[in-house]
């Protein structure tokens, strides 16, 4: 153990795991002569707290989380490797021949090789029942170890799991003898049966194979033959394939699986077609998110945009998904580098095509001749794919963590040996996203600087020598037409909100347009999320520009200058918002009171609570009522307050003061007073 953990503060590190960071033995000597550090000896090993090495030194060190992490997965290969010792014992051990005894009483046609199988997996089942207790961690350095001696067995944890609980409640050997191993004799079955089986799978309907084979059972049942067995009809349908699938998938898509293709000739220019898709990078990396929390195995996706005559890559982007954002950009990126639009542009069918953002983006580019091929035929891009594995091959393998094209792979040397996978799996030698991207921008320049031999030039030399009748000239102007976003989006709380993944935009209106456009659909072009720009959705004249809604700090401690004046400035929002409705309202009696003075005196009068008291007089039942059942007299009860429950003030008239001054013109002047003498 070179590192240990003692707890979520405290880590020590051994002075092995020290020299493996060329720290040397004179330092660590020196640390002690001068009492630096806090030392610890465990199992006759010395180890030094973390948090008391010298900080020139520790800078040269992983961090505490990396090395909490660093000593979780040693502890559980340490584990696996524990037991997967005490598998390989039960394995080999004198347990397999009693098994081997109980196996062959339970039916002697099992055959010798699967009496062994199935004993050698009875014992370790037994080992594996007596050391799992359900520990933390356990279940999953158990299921490594199991699949180190049977590597075919359960390939999921949860299954093995499942396994061990049915084994402890039902018998190791109902989880350890696979009774389809038992040899029988192959039933055969007429013309008659392939007949039937032949009709029922061929139907157009699209029948599941257990629904087809219900047909199948009920018209051998019908036809008074005997039922063969849902493995024969399963069979029978994989032997048949080819002539059933003819009618079962229907001539279109069957003929788009099988068909002959003619040979296609590439673009004649360049401009005449570009070729779209996305490209896992066969590079492991790592990212840490905001809370300084680390994620591994992250994979990022090389976006590309080919000229299909010059093979040459004109626009890239790079990010963790094939999604709208890295689709945009990557077009935007060839656009701009080549200042041209293509005559077509072929893609998949990607998700991305049931977006508005798409469908906008096809109506600008119909609209300037480009036309957009969707196919979700990988021939259609064959020119792209090949170029991407050309990419994995010749030139991402002469790079550090290149992993191969994957297990599924029919290429020879297509997959990286597994020790030096070890080296790039470890998390200390994980690339960044910064790193993967200065990979990838020097791989596509290399790639479109190396001579292709089928055309005798690089795709740069091609590009540039073509000529290019066909496409289509694009000025910046023209450019940021095409790629400022534009949407609808309904106004609510008076701000807009853009939810993209997990996300969240949102953009405060100003005052002037916060009350008018509220719960109500504006249009919304944006090229970035700093900055948007609204319109009007009727007559598409331009609104107004919003900008990011700001954050601020909530504690006092960390609020900056910046801070106080952004809660001014919302401050004075709400207060213009405010007023600008406060003066709506008071229009809105103005107006009305000019149509009818009386309006305001009408809705008081319905508005205002009845007398409640007069209401039960006049009603002689219910005095009844309150006297009989509760001895009160209606006449003792104090009136009720009359309360206007319309407290806005601004639906009400206002109060003016009353104006004292002798000179007022709305008073009359002051009379002049005789007194008598």
């Amino acid at each position: 153990m070179k590192i240990y953990v003692e707890n979520i503060r405290r880590v020590w590190l051994s002075y092995e795991y020290l020299k493996g960071y060329k720290i040397s033995e004179k330092t660590i000597w020196a640390w002690k002569q001068r009492h630096v550090g806090r030392y610890y000896y465990f199992n006759h090993r010395a180890f030094i707290d973390y948090d008391t090495i010298p900080e020139p030194t520790r800078k040269l060190l992983p961090n505490k989380a990396c090395l909490r992490l660093d000593s979780k997965l040693y502890n559980r290969e340490k584990r696996q490797e524990e037991l997967f010792n005490e598998l390989n014992e039960a394995y080999n051990s004198i347990a397999v021949a009693k098994w081997s005894n109980e196996i062959h009483a339970i039916s002697p046609r099992f055959k010798d090789k699967d009496i062994e199988f199935f004993s050698r997996r009875a014992a370790v089942f037994e080992r594996a029942l007596e050391v799992y207790h359900g520990a933390c961690g356990d279940l999953e350095c158990l299921h490594k170890a199991y699949l180190q001696l049977f590597p075919d067995g359960y390939r999921m944890k949860n299954r093995f799991r499942m396994a061990l609980s049915h084994a402890r409640e039902k018998g190791i050997l109902s989880v350890s003898v696979n009774y389809n191993h038992l040899t029988c004799k192959k039933k055969t079955y007429t013309k008659e049966h392939e007949y039937i089986a032949g009709y029922v799978l061929s139907l157009s309907n699209g029948y599941s194979n257990k629904e087809a084979y219900n047909k199948f059972r009920e018209a051998c049942e019908d036809s008074k033959i005997k039922t063969p067995g849902f493995t024969w009809f399963r069979e029978y349908k994989a032997a048949n394939k080819n002539l059933i699938e003819k009618n079962s998938l229907g001539k279109s898509r069957y003929d788009a699986q099988n068909r002959i293709y003619a040979t296609i000739i590439p673009a004649e220019y360049s401009g005449d077609q570009w070729q779209i898709d996305g490209w896992e990078i066969p590079v492991y990396c790592k990212k840490y998110t905001g809370d300084e929390k680390r994620i591994l195995f992250v994979k990022y996706i090389l976006f590309a945009v080919m000229d299909a005559h010059s093979r040459k890559i004109i626009g890239t982007y790079v990010s963790e998904s094939e999604n709208t954002e890295s689709i945009l950009k990557g077009l935007e990126i060839a656009v701009r580098d080549t200042s041209t639009l293509p005559y077509e542009i072929v893609s998949d069918n990607h998700s991305f095509h049931k977006t508005q953002e798409a469908g906008n983006l096809k109506d600008d580019f119909s609209a300037l001749g480009v036309h957009w091929t969707v196919d979700s035929n990988p021939r259609r891009k064959a020119i792209l794919e090949r170029s991407f594995r050309t990419l994995g091959d010749k030139h991402y393998k002469k790079q550090y963590g290149y992993i191969g094209q994957g297990v599924k792979t029919k290429i020879k040397n297509g997959v990286t040996q597994q020790e030096l996978m070890d080296i790039y799996n470890k998390p200390e030698n994980m690339l960044g996203f910064e790193q993967v991207l200065a990979i990838t921008t020097l791989v596509i320049d290399e790639y479109n600087n190396s001579v292709i031999e089928k055309l005798g030039d690089s795709p740069n030399s091609l590009y540039e020598k073509s000529e290019r009748p066909h496409a289509i000239p694009v000025d910046i102007f023209e450019r940021m037409k095409l790629f400022v976003r534009k949407s609808e989006y309904k106004v609510i709380h008076g701000q807009i909100t853009i939810q993209r993944g997990m996300y969240r935009h949102e953009y405060q209106l100003p005052a002037k347009y916060s009350e008018s456009y509220n719960n109500k659909t504006v249009g919304v072009r944006y090229a970035d999320f700093e900055r948007i720009y609204l319109y009007d959705i009727d007559t598409d004249k331009p609104i107004d520009s919003v900008c990011k809604k700001p954050q601020i700090h909530g504690a006092l401690a960390n609020q900056t200058p910046k801070d106080m004046d952004l809660l001014n400035k919302n401050s004075g929002r709400i207060r213009g918002i405010e007023s600008k409705g406060r003066k709506k309202k008071r229009n809105l009696y103005d107006d009305a009171i000019i149509l009818n003075p009386n309006a305001y005196e009408h809705i008081n009068k319905i508005t205002t609570p009845k007398d409640v008291i007069q209401e039960i007089k006049q009603k002689g039942y219910l005095i009844d009522s309150i006297q009989g059942d509760y001895d009160i007299n209606v006449n003792n009860i104090a009136p009720l307050p009359v309360i206007n429950t319309m407290l806005d003030p601004d639906f009400k008239p206002e109060k003016g003061k009353d104006n004292k001054h002798p000179f007022h013109k709305n008073i009359d002047p002051i009379e002049k007073i005789t007194i008598e003498i």
